[in-house]
């Protein structure tokens, strides 16, 4: 019986939704490395830091130098709880766009998806008839639209220029 009061009382929390740029993480973004915003979409989530760049979409070669250059790198989501992390708070932000560039590609090899740290895709979320979009073996690095689907793009065109999420480690 206690069992059954639980579950009727923890279930409809399950499909409360938060107010814009607000997720509950359960992590401490105090953790963050100390030159990233605050006051931005800085989030914390299984000891990794990952800040949602909106304000200034770039093509993906540009992204994942931004990144680099402030200590990260594009992010590398590793199973469905990230990706379903992920996606959850990005539904809560406005300006995203449609999509946001992460750190997976096949520059190396076609066909072949690697982080951009260099481990192989394991598992992946590709959208409908993906990979393999529009210019086929033009498409070489991936955007998670905003449903958590990936898609292959272009990695330096002039006119792709979406938003991205920088992950970092957490300080010890």
């Amino acid at each position: 019986m206690r069992a059954l009061v639980k579950l009727v009382c923890v279930l409809p929390l399950m499909f409360i939704t938060a107010p814009k740029g607000q997720l509950s993480s359960g992590s401490d973004v105090t953790k963050c490395p100390p030159h990233l915003n605050r006051g931005g979409n800085l989030i914390a989530f299984h000891n990794t830091c990952y800040d949602v760049v909106t304000y200034d979409p770039l093509t993906w070669e540009d992204a994942r130098v931004r990144c680099q250059t402030n200590g990260g790198r594009l992010v590398e989501i590793a199973g469905i709880t990230t990706l379903s992390f992920l996606t959850g708070y990005l539904s809560t932000l406005d300006n995203v766009g449609t999509g946001v560039w992460i750190g997976l590609d096949d520059k190396d090899q076609e066909g072949l998806w690697r982080w951009d740290s260099g481990p192989p895709l394991k598992s992946s979320h590709w959208g409908p008839e993906q990979p393999g979009g529009f210019t086929g073996w033009l498409d070489d690095c991936a955007l998670m639209k905003l449903d958590g689907f990936w898609y292959d793009y272009q990695c330096d065109v002039f006119y792709q220029h979406f938003s991205y999420i920088c992950q970092y480690d957490m300080l010890k």
